[in-house]
């Protein structure tokens, strides 16, 4: 989840207006299939100029509404997740720091002058600094601190 690990966990009816504002804004109002092969740049583009906001629905499938009597009952995933913040994100956002990334690296950012921002520790955490720039041959550092 972008923003931090806490969150409020509610049960509201399903809401579907975010779909379907993205649907006719790609021009595939009636099309989950066409919906589904809409480039990601196309998607990402269409939902940051509309301000379209997804949230999450407690299906009891992959979310649930129940969280904690699931925690006290021990009725959870035991899988590690990494969650936090980057250094220079507050500069977009105000949020709760829980870690502190403050690597730049501006080859590998489209946009250097965001320093630090979210998901940029991304390919340096999992060693994958190639791949998001297949073109850029990673620094001596950018290499030693994916390891």
């Amino acid at each position: 989840m972008s923003g931090g690990p806490t969150f409020e966990v509610t049960d509201p009816p399903f809401n579907a207006t975010p779909w379907t504002t993205t649907a006719v804004a790609t021009q595939h109002p009636n099309s989950l299939h066409a919906l589904k092969s809409t480039p990601a740049r196309v998607l990402e583009e269409t939902i940051t100029n509309s301000n379209t906001i997804f949230g999450l629905h407690a299906d009891g499938i992959t979310f649930f509404p129940d969280i904690t009597e699931r925690v006290a009952n021990g009725n959870f995933s035991r899988i590690p997740v990494l969650a936090g913040t980057t250094e220079n994100e507050r500069d977009i956002f105000l949020v709760a720091q829980q870690i502190a990334f403050q690597a730049i690296f501006p080859d590998l950012s489209t946009l250097p002058s965001l320093r630090a921002y979210h998901a940029s520790e991304i390919p340096l955490i999992f060693g994958t600094v190639t791949v998001p720039f297949p073109n850029i041959a990673p620094t001596p550092e950018e290499l030693a601190l994916s390891k």
